[in-house]
């Protein structure tokens, strides 16, 4: 039993790697509506221009049949062509199965999965068969639950285009890639990178020409960049099918020069801090769908005595100032967010602490601290690490602390609170927090 489980994790993830790549590409969409209209249980847009939140093949269908399974979710996929679906996948939030060689999938623990999901039925070269409200397929199903048929849809749509500037010159060697896929909830493979075959290739070549394949038919905005100059353009929104598309970089892209002052919330200049400025491309990182920063550092420099900094070739909108230091609280600043005028980054700083006269305890406990909005804040040694502190200790010094927090609670790892104390903290000052 555990030999062939641990052979269909290989299998799963040997599948799911071959599409990583291409799917990280793919930038930070909206999970489909789930209150999709349906026809039948299964949304469908006819549309090319239709809320690509409510999607699915506008040719797919769906039927039931009668089982006598109650814990299984059982059923087949088939081809537009009435043919079984043997290299099919079945998804819902985080459950998988794939089809075997007659197209059918068992999904087990039909109660246990996330069910307030979509249900996709997909293939590569295929459009998806999806169940837009798979939660109410189930409450209005009887039980035993009936067996499904999926029914993908035709051939997905492609979309083909150039990246030039603004004479018109073809750009080669940009990246490309759609910056509003449909995904599959929480997860990071979406419907279009699961649509194309492996080894997708996502940059232009030498006539600056891009092909994305795998589409829906709806509308998608396309994400171009270079990661030298670390320029990134995005388009307006373009109907799957579409060719001939020219994604224009403009020549203002950059800012030849970009002079500003990091500072302290005290109004004091920050010396010796650095600054990195980095891409940001759009992509799923996590559950919020919050756009990340890739880690391609174009240039680098250190703040002066008074803070004050000079970076050259600074794109005007999607790269952000990554700001980190000995003493300094990191921070990410958008460079389109700030005054390119006379530019002034705040930010928070390490501020030296010890706490005197803690009440012994009957085991380990932690020093944690907040803010006044409640935010949580780690107290940390001047070496690092989260503060743990033994249950005969009462005098605990070496500490840093953002001069951010207000309050600082000493609890234990289960969360109950022993007592709290004001702070007020200043940077280069020795504070000391009498218990």
């Amino acid at each position: 039993m555990l030999l062939a489980l641990a052979a269909l994790l290989t299998g799963i993830g040997v599948w799911f790697g071959q599409r990583e790549e291409a799917a990280r590409e793919e930038a930070a969409a909206p999970t489909p509506d789930r209150r999709a209209q349906e026809t039948n249980v299964l949304a469908t847009t006819n549309a090319p221009d239709s809320n690509p939140r409510a999607l699915a093949a506008p040719d797919a269908s769906v039927v039931t049949r009668p089982t006598a399974t109650r814990d299984l979710i059982r059923g087949i996929v088939l081809r537009a062509n009435g043919q079984p679906a043997t290299q099919a996948h079945v998804l819902i939030d985080g459950a998988f199965a794939p089809t075997n060689e007659q197209g059918e999938f068992e999904l087990r623990g039909a109660e246990l999965v996330n069910t307030d999901q979509p249900l996709y039925a997909i293939e590569e070269g295929s459009l998806p068969a999806v169940i837009a409200s798979f939660d109410g397929w189930l409450r209005a199903s009887p039980r035993p639950l009936p067996r499904l048929e999926l029914v993908l849809g035709s051939t997905p749509l492609s979309l083909r285009g150039r990246v030039v500037d603004s004479e018109f010159k073809p750009l080669p060697g940009w990246y490309f890639a759609l910056l509003d896929p449909t995904r599959f909830s929480r997860s990071d493979n979406t419907a279009e990178a699961l649509m194309r075959a492996p080894g997708w290739r996502s940059l232009t070549d030498e006539k600056g020409e891009f092909t994305i394949d795998g589409l829906l038919p709806r509308t998608y905005r396309v994400q171009v960049y270079n990661e030298d100059s670390l320029v990134r353009v995005d388009s307006q929104p373009i109907p799957a099918g579409a060719s001939g598309v020219d994604i224009v970089v403009p020549d203002d892209a950059l800012i030849d020069q970009l002079t500003g002052r990091l500072i302290g919330h005290d109004g004091l200049g920050i010396s010796g801090a650095q600054i990195d400025m980095k891409l940001r491309v759009a992509y799923r990182s996590d559950s919020n769908l919050v756009r990340s920063t890739r880690s391609w550092v174009q240039s680098t420099v250190i703040t002066d005595p008074d803070g004050m900094f000079t970076l050259t070739a600074v794109p005007r909108r999607h790269a952000v100032f990554d700001i980190s230091g000995a003493k300094v609280v990191r921070r990410l600043v958008p460079v389109d967010e700030l005054n390119l005028a006379s530019p002034v980054i705040v930010v928070h700083q390490y501020c030296p602490l010890q706490v005197v006269g803690l009440p012994p305890g009957d085991g380990v406990r932690y020093l944690r601290a907040v803010t006044t909005d409640g935010t949580g804040l780690t107290v940390q040694f001047s070496t690092a690490g989260a503060l743990a502190i033994a249950a005969d200790a009462r005098d605990v010094t070496g500490l840093e602390l953002s001069d951010a927090a207000t309050e600082l609670i000493l609890g234990d790892i289960l969360g109950t609170d022993f007592g709290r104390r004001p702070v007020a903290l200043t940077p280069g000052v020795l504070t000391t927090v009498k218990w």
